[in-house]
């Protein structure tokens, strides 16, 4: 058979969004077949900036590339779906196949299309396939009327990012917790912070935590730490590559007490395929693929004291070493880039 050429839009690989982190690290196992084209926000400035520029970028690479298929990747929020369906209708009046990956959900957003989904998102019922990151994002797209195929896919994990890691190395003799995003409120930095004080209390000795990460509650966090005298939490700022590796090795246990909303959060990849157990709330995505206490634990959301029973479940429990060799390889068959850029290309096969 043929080979399909594609196109996909995506973020700059120099901006610091999840679209743009997932399709960077994805890039290096596409076939040759595969190519981008930039759309959004760049060097500081606005995508709406930029989006004419895009728009005819656009539409030289369908007709010059001998493009077949074209990958949309908006989040589900006004100001995306808008601008994609922009993309869409050219894709579609140069008779190309559409595929649209829904990366962010807008809960607000899609209380709005509950009103009219058919109005408001038109064009898209034109898309030849869709690809979500939750069970529950699809059932609402079927909820929606749309009939052409739709498939859960996942967030990755860079292979190279596992260079020289041995499982049997994992340790866990001292608890050394690891919270690793962008520093938000939202994203249960204060609870985790919580969690240390509690554990602190009750004598457990040799825990610690290590925050990764920046954004705009890192100072509030901070400050937090220092007010209540936790000196066993170590802030190390943004990480990548070597440093952000080493980070997922030296640590044991991953926290991740979000309510965010979270589709399939990467950095829960990450620790997993470092045989990490994980404390995490049941968002969005995350509710498809763990395995409540066979991969670690649920959490309630903004709920401290939760997440230290939860902690200590996994602490007194003494399996943590088959937790994380069953994480590991989990994540080795599931999620790493090398997987998810074939299934990606597999899709677009079959549209």
């Amino acid at each position: 058979m043929h080979q399909k050429n594609i196109l996909i839009n995506a973020p700059s690989f120099d901006e610091l969004g999840g679209v743009a982190n997932h399709y960077k690290g994805l890039s290096k196992y596409f076939s040759n077949y595969v190519r981008y084209h930039t759309v959004g926000s760049r060097k500081k400035h606005p995508g709406i900036f930029y989006l004419p520029y895009d728009i005819i970028c656009f539409i030289f690479k369908i007709c010059f590339f001998k493009v077949n298929i074209v990958v949309l990747n908006p989040s589900l929020s006004y100001k995306a779906v808008r601008r994609d369906e922009i993309f869409l209708r050219i894709a579609r009046f140069f008779n190309k196949k559409v595929v649209v990956f829904f990366h962010g959900w807008d809960r607000s957003y899609e209380k709005t299309l509950q009103k009219n989904p058919k109005k408001i998102l038109g064009e898209f019922y034109k898309a030849d396939a869709f690809l979500v990151l939750a069970k529950e994002f699809k059932n609402k797209l079927i909820d929606w009327g749309i009939d052409c195929p739709i498939y859960l896919t996942s967030t990755k994990v860079d292979d190279a990012l596992l260079k020289g890691f041995d499982i049997n190395s994992r340790d866990f003799t001292e608890i050394n917790l690891l919270f690793l995003s962008r520093i938000e409120k939202n994203k249960g930095i204060f609870e985790a912070l919580d969690a240390v004080m509690e554990l602190k209390k009750k004598n457990i000795n040799g825990v610690s935590l290590t925050v990764v990460g920046d954004g705009p509650a890192l100072n509030e966090a901070r400050q937090y730490a220092v007010d209540n005298k936790l000196s066993n939490v170590d802030f190390k700022g943004r990480l990548d590559g070597d440093d952000l590796a080493a980070e997922f090795r030296d640590n044991n246990i991953y926290l991740f007490p979000s309510y965010h909303g979270e589709g399939m959060p990467t950095s829960v990849l990450e620790a997993m395929a470092f045989g990490m157990p994980i404390v995490t709330t049941a968002n969005a995505g995350l509710k498809d693929v763990f395995e409540n206490e066979k991969m670690g634990r649920f959490c309630k959301m903004r709920n401290s004291n939760d997440l230290v029973k939860n902690i200590l479940c996994l602490i007194t429990l003494d399996n943590l070493p088959e937790i994380s060799r069953y994480n590991f390889y989990f994540a080795k068959n599931h999620f790493m880039a090398s997987k998810v850029a074939k299934k990606l290309e597999k899709v677009c096969e079959n549209v």
